[in-house]
């Protein structure tokens, strides 16, 4: 999905936000013409582009406040599982594009995915995530080196919550950060003490 700049803010258009501002950008436009406007590279496709985005800055400077519009478009809580699916390889690339220092790939399980990638659509998906440097080199070639990096698997994911510029996925056992920098922190074990024993 799209995301745009917003002042100082990026605003990250999961499924149902895409479809919300479609439906008010794009209101006066016929039902080929939106089909039309779905295929890359089409003129209707680059029009569509730019309504949303004059859409969007038109919201905002007509909200009645910023945390109103912050809380309806840049802050996003993702917690249901098909949405989760659908969105992180979105989100992925789009905090990639507006961060320097992540990068990301998709693990293939299994050489069947590979040769049938369309059978396996809602198949679980398991992805790396790279904090990386990357340094300029001689002739102006650049060279990217790995410092840490975790995976995620998308059934695993408990909720996305934050905005595009910093937001954070929960997992079971640990919270993975995605800011400047891409950190992970591990759950702390709550000890519940009852009648003076710790359980």
């Amino acid at each position: 999905m799209p995301f745009f700049k917003i002042a100082d803010r990026y605003a990250f258009l999961h499924i149902e936000n895409y479809n919300k501002l479609n439906e008010i950008a794009l209101k006066d436009k016929t039902a080929k013409w939106r089909f039309d406007s779905h295929v890359h590279g089409r003129k209707e496709a680059n029009e569509a582009q730019k309504l949303r985005e004059k859409t969007l800055h038109h919201l905002y400077k007509t909200s009645s406040s910023f945390v109103d519009f912050y809380c309806e478009w840049i802050h996003f809580d993702l917690s249901d599982r098909d949405l989760i699916n659908h969105e992180v390889p979105f989100l992925l690339y789009d905090y990639g594009c507006i961060n320097e220092f992540f990068a990301y790939r998709k693990v293939k399980e299994g050489i069947q995915e590979e040769l049938f990638p369309d059978l396996y659509y809602d198949k679980d998906a398991t992805y790396q995530l790279y904090l990386i440097t990357t340094n300029k080199k001689l002739f102006g070639k650049q060279e990217q080196h790995i410092i840490f990096s975790t995976m995620i698997n998308t059934n695993e994911i408990i909720s996305i919550t934050g905005e595009l510029k910093e937001f954070i996925i929960e997992l079971p056992t640990s919270y993975i950060i995605c800011s400047e920098y891409l950190k992970v922190v591990q759950k702390q074990q709550v000890c519940v003490v009852k009648d003076g024993k710790t359980s």
